[in-house]
């Protein structure tokens, strides 16, 4: 099964780096393809003058690093001289497709690697914030009835909620389609229509869709499993071997 993998960009963050590495290994050691399908987003001038009035006002207030507000203002070689440790370990250990700009080209980047489902996560893809279009994020460019979705570790980011009502019944309407909701946030519900309860977030890839009590008892998106086929089961002296060594990002591994 070719599986289509979205999350957050593939740049410069460690963590998004290393746990897209990991989702990958676990399902590429249960038989399957994989693909990132690398979603980027442009960030149009006044979001960037916003972020960095806000930024500054926290700076101002101790609660911010002068380093972050320079970041939002690098340039395209900076980003190359930044990522260039990161960039050589994404090209040579994560298989992903070129930067996607648009819906357009996602849907067609989807069809050129011949996607057979979906896993969405991890990290905050939920949060419209960090997703502009966060409607690609609950697979709105494939329209096919019977392909398979799964949220892995998916996070809205935040406890209180940040779609408008438009936005919350489009996504609504596609969360629904998903076969299973592995989640790391409250606030599910509101797109799902179940009761509230906490879904605590997996250790590792290993630990997604399986089944969590809830604080009040009730049923919760997250309580549904993954497909027998796509869940993830140990390997001995593999994937789930904790004696594996992680390729060290910036070393000769790379």
């Amino acid at each position: 099964m070719k599986i289509g993998i979205l999350t957050q960009p593939l740049q410069r963050n460690y963590g998004g780096i290393l746990q897209c590495y990991a989702l990958c290994e676990v399902l590429k050691g249960l038989g399957h393809e994989v693909c990132v399908l690398d979603r980027h987003h442009h960030t149009p001038f006044l979001r960037k003058v916003l972020r960095s009035a806000k930024r500054i006002l926290l700076y101002c207030l101790g609660a911010e690093k002068k380093e972050n507000i320079l970041s939002i203002w690098m340039t395209a070689g900076q980003m190359r001289t930044i990522s260039r440790h990161t960039s050589a370990f994404i090209d040579r250990h994560i298989p992903h497709t070129r930067p996607l700009l648009g819906t357009k080209a996602l849907r067609q980047a989807a069809g050129n690697e011949h996607i057979d489902a979906y896993v969405v996560g991890s990290d905050q893809v939920w949060r419209p914030v960090f997703s502009p279009c966060i409607a690609n994020y609950f697979i709105d460019f494939d329209h096919r009835d019977n392909i398979v979705r799964i949220a892995y570790a998916a996070s809205f980011g935040v406890d209180t909620w940040e779609y408008d009502r438009q936005t919350q019944q489009v996504c609504a309407g596609y969360a629904k389609k998903f076969r299973a909701r592995g989640l790391r946030s409250y606030i599910m519900p509101k797109l799902s229509g179940s009761r509230g309860g906490t879904c605590p977030r997996p250790n590792n890839a290993a630990q997604a869709g399986t089944v969590r009590e809830t604080g009040n008892g009730s049923a919760h998106p997250c309580k549904q499993r993954e497909p027998a086929d796509l869940y993830p089961r140990p390997v001995p002296g593999k994937i789930n071997d904790r004696r594996q060594r992680v390729p060290e990002i910036g070393s000769d591994s790379v």
